[in-house]
Protein backbone atom coordinates (compact mmCIF):
# COMPACT_ATOMS: atom_id res chain seq x y z
CA UNK A 1 0.00 0.00 0.00
CA UNK A 2 1.17 3.43 -1.09
CA UNK A 3 2.94 4.59 2.50
CA UNK A 4 0.99 8.05 1.80
CA UNK A 5 -2.33 7.15 1.89
CA UNK A 6 -1.54 5.15 4.40
CA UNK A 7 -0.24 8.30 6.79
CA UNK A 8 -3.55 10.41 4.94
CA UNK A 9 -5.96 7.76 6.24
CA UNK A 10 -4.48 7.78 9.90
CA UNK A 11 -4.84 11.56 9.79
CA UNK A 12 -7.71 11.49 8.70
CA UNK A 13 -8.48 9.19 11.49
CA UNK A 14 -6.99 11.28 14.49
CA UNK A 15 -8.82 14.22 12.99
CA UNK A 16 -12.36 12.60 13.10
CA UNK A 17 -11.40 11.58 16.98
CA UNK A 18 -10.27 14.90 17.88
CA UNK A 19 -13.42 16.53 16.39
CA UNK A 20 -15.62 13.68 17.83
CA UNK A 21 -13.63 14.56 21.45
CA UNK A 22 -14.60 18.38 21.41
CA UNK A 23 -18.35 17.75 20.23
CA UNK A 24 -18.65 15.46 23.10
CA UNK A 25 -16.97 18.30 25.48
CA UNK A 26 -18.87 21.43 23.73
CA UNK A 27 -21.90 20.15 24.00
CA UNK A 28 -22.11 19.75 27.79
CA UNK A 29 -20.16 22.87 28.35
CA UNK A 30 -22.51 24.20 26.18
CA UNK A 31 -25.56 23.17 28.04
CA UNK A 32 -23.67 23.63 31.54
CA UNK A 33 -22.67 28.34 30.41
CA UNK A 34 -26.71 28.71 29.52
CA UNK A 35 -27.50 27.33 33.24
CA UNK A 36 -26.12 29.91 34.42
CA UNK A 37 -27.39 33.51 34.72
CA UNK A 38 -26.64 36.07 31.66
CA UNK A 39 -26.19 39.65 32.35
CA UNK A 40 -28.44 42.05 30.83
CA UNK A 41 -27.35 44.21 28.38
CA UNK A 42 -27.41 47.14 30.96
CA UNK A 43 -24.28 46.40 31.04
CA UNK A 44 -24.19 48.50 27.96
CA UNK A 45 -25.49 51.59 29.44
CA UNK A 46 -22.91 51.78 32.90
CA UNK A 47 -20.85 54.15 31.18
CA UNK A 48 -21.00 57.32 29.32
CA UNK A 49 -18.02 58.51 26.92
CA UNK A 50 -17.45 61.98 26.80
CA UNK A 51 -18.32 63.52 23.73
CA UNK A 52 -14.63 64.42 22.43
CA UNK A 53 -13.71 60.42 22.57
CA UNK A 54 -16.74 59.33 20.74
CA UNK A 55 -15.94 62.51 17.77
CA UNK A 56 -12.79 60.80 17.45
CA UNK A 57 -14.78 56.88 17.33
CA UNK A 58 -16.36 58.14 14.99
CA UNK A 59 -13.72 59.38 12.87
CA UNK A 60 -13.81 63.24 13.52
CA UNK A 61 -17.78 62.95 12.15
CA UNK A 62 -20.25 64.69 15.50
CA UNK A 63 -23.48 63.49 13.51
CA UNK A 64 -22.25 60.12 13.37
CA UNK A 65 -21.32 59.53 16.80
CA UNK A 66 -24.74 61.48 17.67
CA UNK A 67 -26.61 58.66 15.96
CA UNK A 68 -24.89 56.35 18.03
CA UNK A 69 -24.98 57.64 21.07
CA UNK A 70 -28.77 57.31 20.60
CA UNK A 71 -28.75 54.21 19.20
CA UNK A 72 -26.92 53.19 22.41
CA UNK A 73 -29.64 55.00 24.89
CA UNK A 74 -32.66 52.98 22.72
CA UNK A 75 -30.82 49.47 23.00
CA UNK A 76 -31.92 48.81 26.58
CA UNK A 77 -35.66 48.46 27.20
CA UNK A 78 -35.85 50.92 29.99
CA UNK A 79 -37.70 48.14 31.97
CA UNK A 80 -35.09 46.32 32.45
CA UNK A 81 -32.61 48.93 33.32
CA UNK A 82 -31.69 48.95 36.59
CA UNK A 83 -32.30 52.51 38.00
CA UNK A 84 -28.32 53.06 39.34
CA UNK A 85 -28.02 53.79 35.69
CA UNK A 86 -30.53 56.34 34.77
CA UNK A 87 -27.82 59.25 35.80
CA UNK A 88 -26.08 57.93 32.88
CA UNK A 89 -28.86 56.78 30.36
CA UNK A 90 -29.87 60.64 31.14
CA UNK A 91 -26.03 61.66 30.35
CA UNK A 92 -25.63 59.75 26.97
CA UNK A 93 -28.24 61.26 25.26
CA UNK A 94 -27.55 64.85 27.16
CA UNK A 95 -24.00 64.26 25.28
CA UNK A 96 -25.71 63.52 21.81
CA UNK A 97 -27.89 66.64 22.52
CA UNK A 98 -24.40 68.39 22.21
CA UNK A 99 -22.74 66.81 19.49
CA UNK A 100 -25.67 67.47 17.60
CA UNK A 101 -28.90 69.10 19.06
CA UNK A 102 -31.30 68.87 16.06
CA UNK A 103 -31.19 65.40 16.35
CA UNK A 104 -35.17 64.17 16.40
CA UNK A 105 -35.02 60.75 17.45
CA UNK A 106 -33.05 62.43 20.41
CA UNK A 107 -35.55 64.51 21.65
CA UNK A 108 -38.57 62.57 21.49
CA UNK A 109 -36.92 59.68 23.44
CA UNK A 110 -35.51 61.47 26.13
CA UNK A 111 -39.29 63.27 26.21
CA UNK A 112 -40.43 60.05 25.76
CA UNK A 113 -38.16 58.68 29.14
CA UNK A 114 -36.19 61.03 31.47
CA UNK A 115 -38.85 62.75 32.50
CA UNK A 116 -40.59 59.72 34.24
CA UNK A 117 -37.36 58.15 35.80
CA UNK A 118 -36.55 61.79 37.73
CA UNK A 119 -34.17 63.55 34.94
CA UNK A 120 -36.52 65.64 33.84
CA UNK A 121 -33.84 68.66 33.93
CA UNK A 122 -31.67 66.60 31.65
CA UNK A 123 -35.08 66.35 29.23
CA UNK A 124 -35.49 69.81 29.71
CA UNK A 125 -31.75 70.91 28.49
CA UNK A 126 -32.15 68.51 25.75
CA UNK A 127 -35.51 70.09 24.63
CA UNK A 128 -34.07 73.91 24.46
CA UNK A 129 -31.00 72.44 22.81
CA UNK A 130 -33.63 70.91 19.91
CA UNK A 131 -36.04 73.89 19.86
CA UNK A 132 -33.01 76.33 18.63
CA UNK A 133 -31.78 73.93 16.34
CA UNK A 134 -34.89 73.34 14.66
CA UNK A 135 -37.14 76.58 14.15
CA UNK A 136 -39.33 75.05 12.08
CA UNK A 137 -40.28 72.34 14.97
CA UNK A 138 -43.35 73.03 17.35
CA UNK A 139 -42.90 69.58 19.44
CA UNK A 140 -39.84 70.54 21.53
CA UNK A 141 -41.20 73.83 22.69
CA UNK A 142 -44.43 71.74 23.08
CA UNK A 143 -42.59 69.62 25.13
CA UNK A 144 -41.32 72.18 27.14
CA UNK A 145 -44.60 73.74 27.79
CA UNK A 146 -45.54 70.62 29.20
CA UNK A 147 -42.85 69.52 31.65
CA UNK A 148 -42.31 72.89 33.21
CA UNK A 149 -45.68 72.88 33.82
CA UNK A 150 -46.35 69.03 34.88
CA UNK A 151 -42.82 68.82 36.36
CA UNK A 152 -41.63 71.94 37.70
CA UNK A 153 -44.63 73.89 38.63
CA UNK A 154 -43.32 76.79 36.54
CA UNK A 155 -46.46 78.28 34.90
CA UNK A 156 -44.86 81.46 33.07
CA UNK A 157 -42.35 79.29 31.60
CA UNK A 158 -45.07 76.52 30.35
CA UNK A 159 -47.20 79.69 29.33
CA UNK A 160 -44.06 81.56 27.05
CA UNK A 161 -43.01 77.64 25.87
CA UNK A 162 -46.65 76.68 24.51
CA UNK A 163 -46.73 79.71 22.82
CA UNK A 164 -43.42 79.33 21.01
CA UNK A 165 -44.93 76.40 19.53
CA UNK A 166 -48.14 78.11 18.47
CA UNK A 167 -46.22 80.42 16.43
CA UNK A 168 -44.65 77.13 14.65
CA UNK A 169 -47.76 75.93 13.29
CA UNK A 170 -51.59 76.86 11.75
CA UNK A 171 -54.88 76.70 11.96
CA UNK A 172 -56.68 75.10 14.70
CA UNK A 173 -53.83 73.67 16.35
CA UNK A 174 -52.11 77.06 16.87
CA UNK A 175 -55.53 77.52 18.80
CA UNK A 176 -55.13 75.10 20.77
CA UNK A 177 -51.44 75.92 22.14
CA UNK A 178 -52.42 79.34 22.41
CA UNK A 179 -55.43 78.17 24.61
CA UNK A 180 -52.83 76.37 26.78
CA UNK A 181 -50.41 79.40 26.70
CA UNK A 182 -53.11 81.09 28.26
CA UNK A 183 -54.47 78.52 30.92
CA UNK A 184 -51.29 78.33 32.13
CA UNK A 185 -49.29 81.50 32.05
CA UNK A 186 -52.64 82.98 34.22
CA UNK A 187 -51.31 80.29 36.76
CA UNK A 188 -48.24 81.74 37.33
CA UNK A 189 -47.90 84.14 40.33
CA UNK A 190 -48.10 87.59 38.44
CA UNK A 191 -52.12 88.09 37.29
CA UNK A 192 -50.44 91.55 35.79
CA UNK A 193 -48.11 89.41 33.64
CA UNK A 194 -50.36 87.30 32.56
CA UNK A 195 -53.11 89.88 31.24
CA UNK A 196 -50.38 91.44 29.53
CA UNK A 197 -49.72 88.02 28.05
CA UNK A 198 -53.19 87.21 27.60
CA UNK A 199 -53.77 90.43 25.79
CA UNK A 200 -50.99 89.64 23.17
CA UNK A 201 -52.39 86.02 22.57
CA UNK A 202 -55.71 88.11 21.73
CA UNK A 203 -54.23 90.09 19.24
CA UNK A 204 -52.37 87.37 17.61
CA UNK A 205 -55.39 85.42 16.37
CA UNK A 206 -58.36 85.55 14.25
CA UNK A 207 -60.21 82.87 15.53
CA UNK A 208 -63.27 85.48 17.23
CA UNK A 209 -64.17 82.17 19.94
CA UNK A 210 -61.14 82.30 21.12
CA UNK A 211 -60.97 85.81 21.55
CA UNK A 212 -63.46 85.77 23.91
CA UNK A 213 -62.11 82.97 25.65
CA UNK A 214 -59.01 84.43 26.36
CA UNK A 215 -60.85 88.05 27.27
CA UNK A 216 -62.64 85.61 29.94
CA UNK A 217 -59.35 84.72 31.18
CA UNK A 218 -58.40 88.09 31.71
CA UNK A 219 -61.91 88.81 33.64
CA UNK A 220 -60.84 85.95 35.49
CA UNK A 221 -57.42 87.26 36.09
CA UNK A 222 -58.94 90.68 37.05
CA UNK A 223 -60.84 89.22 39.71
CA UNK A 224 -58.06 87.22 41.01
CA UNK A 225 -56.49 90.45 41.64
CA UNK A 226 -59.29 92.26 43.45
CA UNK A 227 -59.17 89.16 45.63
CA UNK A 228 -54.99 89.57 46.95
CA UNK A 229 -55.60 93.03 47.14
CA UNK A 230 -58.59 92.61 49.46
CA UNK A 231 -56.36 89.82 51.05
CA UNK A 232 -53.64 91.67 51.84
CA UNK A 233 -55.83 94.59 53.47
CA UNK A 234 -56.96 91.36 55.67
CA UNK A 235 -53.75 90.21 56.72
CA UNK A 236 -52.49 93.89 57.33
CA UNK A 237 -55.51 94.34 59.61
CA UNK A 238 -55.95 91.05 61.68
CA UNK A 239 -52.23 90.26 61.24
CA UNK A 240 -52.67 86.90 59.58
CA UNK A 241 -54.00 85.91 56.68
CA UNK A 242 -57.93 84.88 55.83
CA UNK A 243 -58.94 80.89 56.22
CA UNK A 244 -61.31 81.33 54.04
CA UNK A 245 -62.25 83.67 50.82
CA UNK A 246 -65.59 84.79 53.22
CA UNK A 247 -63.90 86.19 55.54
CA UNK A 248 -62.99 88.58 52.96
CA UNK A 249 -66.94 89.40 52.80
CA UNK A 250 -67.36 89.17 56.61
CA UNK A 251 -64.56 91.39 57.64
CA UNK A 252 -66.05 94.16 55.02
CA UNK A 253 -62.77 94.05 53.10
CA UNK A 254 -65.16 92.75 49.72
CA UNK A 255 -69.24 92.81 49.10
CA UNK A 256 -68.96 89.68 47.46
CA UNK A 257 -66.99 87.18 46.27
CA UNK A 258 -66.20 87.66 42.71
CA UNK A 259 -67.44 85.05 40.16
CA UNK A 260 -64.80 83.45 38.39
CA UNK A 261 -66.90 83.68 34.66
CA UNK A 262 -65.06 80.24 33.29
CA UNK A 263 -66.79 78.89 36.53
CA UNK A 264 -63.90 77.21 37.97
CA UNK A 265 -63.37 79.66 41.19
CA UNK A 266 -61.15 80.65 43.35
CA UNK A 267 -59.55 78.90 46.57
CA UNK A 268 -57.18 79.81 49.03
CA UNK A 269 -54.00 78.19 49.09
CA UNK A 270 -51.74 76.80 52.22
CA UNK A 271 -50.57 80.15 52.37
CA UNK A 272 -54.11 82.24 52.81
CA UNK A 273 -52.83 83.40 49.00
CA UNK A 274 -56.41 83.36 46.51
CA UNK A 275 -55.76 81.12 43.46
CA UNK A 276 -57.70 79.79 40.81
CA UNK A 277 -58.62 76.46 41.03
CA UNK A 278 -56.17 74.48 38.81
CA UNK A 279 -56.44 70.75 38.48
CA UNK A 280 -53.04 68.91 37.15
CA UNK A 281 -53.67 65.24 36.31
CA UNK A 282 -50.81 63.23 37.66
CA UNK A 283 -49.46 60.44 35.59
CA UNK A 284 -47.30 57.30 37.09
CA UNK A 285 -43.54 56.93 36.83
CA UNK A 286 -42.15 54.60 34.58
Amino acid sequence: MNPYLTNLSKERVVTAVLLAAVAAAYIPTTNHVKSFPRPKEVEEINVAVSPAIQIVLSGGDRFLAANLAVFRATIVPIKDLNSVYYPTLAKIQEDASLLNPAQEDNYYIAQGILPWIDEHPTAIRILHRASEARPFDFMPPYFLGFDYMYFESRFEESGRHYKLAADRVSGKNRDALLNNAAKFMEKGDNPANAIQFLDGLIKSTRNKNLQQFLRARIVRLQRLIILRDATAKYTEKYQRPPTQLNDLVESGMLPFIPVDPLGTGYTLDENGVPQIIFHIRRFPKL
